[in-house]
């Protein structure tokens, strides 16, 4: 399962990326997908099993997250759907 974490700033989203990939959690930066806010352009997509750790990890490390998304659909259709805890 892929998720999309969103971020105020650019700042936070390499802050997070280093903190998740000092683990090892697969995090790549990634341009934010058109209708998924008005935050930073930039956000991370992780493939991640375990969504909770990584909310706990970014936590630890003081990097404020604003949203998270669940990636789903196909190839051709990307349906991002919002994580609730």
């Amino acid at each position: 399962m892929d998720y999309l974490l969103t971020f105020q700033s650019m700042h936070n989203v390499m802050k997070g990326e280093k903190a998740l990939k000092a683990l090892p959690i697969d995090a790549t930066i990634m341009p934010l997908p058109i209708g998924l806010g008005d935050l930073c352009n930039m956000c991370l997509r992780v493939k991640q099993i375990d969504i909770l750790e990584v909310v706990k990890v970014l936590k630890e490390k003081n990097v404020p997250l604003v949203e998270i998304f669940k990636i789903g659909g196909t190839d051709q259709e990307r349906i991002y759907q919002k994580w609730q805890t």
